[in-house]
């Protein structure tokens, strides 16, 4: 269980760490497409709100899974 916590946690927040090497790709992507005056920290305030959306969703889908009664794991 504090695996699937941690796991929980960590996915939410992988979309704008800046060890995260797609970041960088995305960034310059950003800047060809959209607007080339965006800096890192537009760009990674931008994506926090979608980590902050997927943490509530992979939260209400481990609640919904142990109301199920569903197993955690293979046993």
């Amino acid at each position: 269980m504090t695996q699937l916590f941690y796991r929980i946690g960590d996915s939410a927040t992988n979309c704008f760490t800046p060890v995260m090497p797609y970041l960088w790709i995305s960034l310059k992507d950003a800047q060809d497409k959209y607007d080339p005056n965006v800096k890192v920290g537009t760009f990674v305030s931008n994506l926090f709100l979608i980590g902050m959306i997927l943490l509530v969703v992979w939260i209400l889908f481990l609640i919904g899974w142990l109301m199920l009664g569903l197993p955690i794991g293979p046993a």
